[in-house]
């Protein structure tokens, strides 16, 4: 998917901020390779790449919502919550906070965006009758509502592959669904 993006974003008459997307696609890839780091780097050094990558990630993600929708990406907001991001990541590790406590407020914050994306997808789709865009607000929505289960969810061992499976299905279907908008 983070090929075929890629790949339209360079087509002539692309829609803007496709490219920022496939940018913040490979930092969710860069993000899932990091934990495979964990026997080289062990878990603390890992869980902070992983995270400094999801916290790109969702910036990116929002920066490319409002470039793909026309909207100027409103610098204070992202760098408050980049801000916000760095402190309570860096903060949280060396303060030795339990992994609820860290991972808690950060994925709040990162649902919280994806609610907003979702919305800001969802009406500027209804408002333009764009093909598809409702659908994708809906699908990022449901991710935001995917990433408030991780902090209680990801520390029980049986769960953790359905929730890597529930939120890889839904980045190909935002994926999807953003390559449909786009043609």
């Amino acid at each position: 998917m983070l090929v075929a993006i890629l790949f339209l974003s360079g087509q002539p008459g692309a829609p803007p901020g496709l490219r920022i997307w496939a940018v913040a696609i490979g930092f969710n890839v860069l993000r899932m390779l990091s934990f495979f780091l964990v026997p080289l780097m062990g878990k603390t050094p890992s869980m902070l790449m992983a995270e400094g990558f999801h916290a790109g990630f969702v910036l990116l993600l929002l920066t490319a919502t409002w470039t793909f929708l026309g909207r100027k990406p409103h610098r204070p907001a992202l760098l408050a919550l980049g801000a916000f991001f760095s402190i309570w990541l860096f903060g949280s590790v060396a303060t030795g906070l339990s992994f609820l406590a860290t991972t808690l407020p950060f994925y709040f914050v990162a649902s919280l965006v994806h609610f907003y994306m979702g919305w800001t997808f969802f009406t500027y789709s209804s408002e333009k009758k764009l093909w598809g865009g409702r659908s994708v607000g809906v699908l990022i929505a449901l991710w935001g509502v995917h990433k408030l289960n991780y902090p209680w969810l990801r520390p029980i061992e049986a769960f953790a592959p359905f929730g890597f499976m529930t939120a890889e299905l839904l980045a190909l279907s935002i994926s999807v669904g953003l390559l449909m908008m786009a043609q």
